[in-house]
């Protein structure tokens, strides 16, 4: 039996089983699910980007969407002229077939602005929820309320991953 032990594959898989439990140790029962969806769904978005160069170029594009891409080129333009960092910024272009990107919900204590904050490893304290899907959003909005929350939802438009990933 000892013959055949591989130290190396051994210690592969401890490293992997000690970081699945520290990072569900530190992201805890409840945000596990929510980090794990919204992580798939937004690989899943980012598999399905498009260049913006290739959309402007494809003639049955809908005009709408092409003239909403130039405008975005020139905004970029202009904050480059005004010496901020534009590379690797809106570059790719995502089809969807709903009204908005993300879906954001917010909360805060009854009578006063003080907003719930989530928190998330290595990102810190974030004062909104978002999701890729308005019905996860509406769900959460919905239970933030029964709970005794003053509850706002949001609309996201387009996003960027501020510098983790090409966007």
């Amino acid at each position: 039996m000892w013959e055949t032990f591989n130290g190396a594959l051994f210690l592969f898989r401890l490293r992997h089983i000690i970081f699945f439990f520290l990072f569900f140790f530190l992201v805890g029962c409840s945000t596990l699910g929510y980090v794990f969806r919204q992580a798939v769904q937004h690989n899943s978005m980012i598999n399905s980007r498009v260049p913006v160069s290739t959309v402007l170029s494809d003639s049955s594009q809908k005009t709408w969407v092409v003239k909403k891409l130039k405008y975005v080129a020139e905004i970029k333009k202009f904050a480059e002229k005004e010496g901020l960092n534009v590379e690797g910024s809106y570059n790719h272009y995502v089809e969807l077939e709903r009204s908005g990107i993300s879906y954001l919900v917010y909360a805060a204590e009854p009578d006063s602005l003080v907003a719930k904050k989530w928190y998330f490893p290595f990102v810190g304290r974030v004062p909104y929820l978002g999701y890729f899907s308005e019905l996860e959003r509406d769900e959460m909005a919905s239970e933030l309320a029964a709970e005794g929350w003053d509850v706002a939802k949001g609309t996201v438009g387009a996003f960027s991953s501020l510098g983790w990933f090409e966007d």
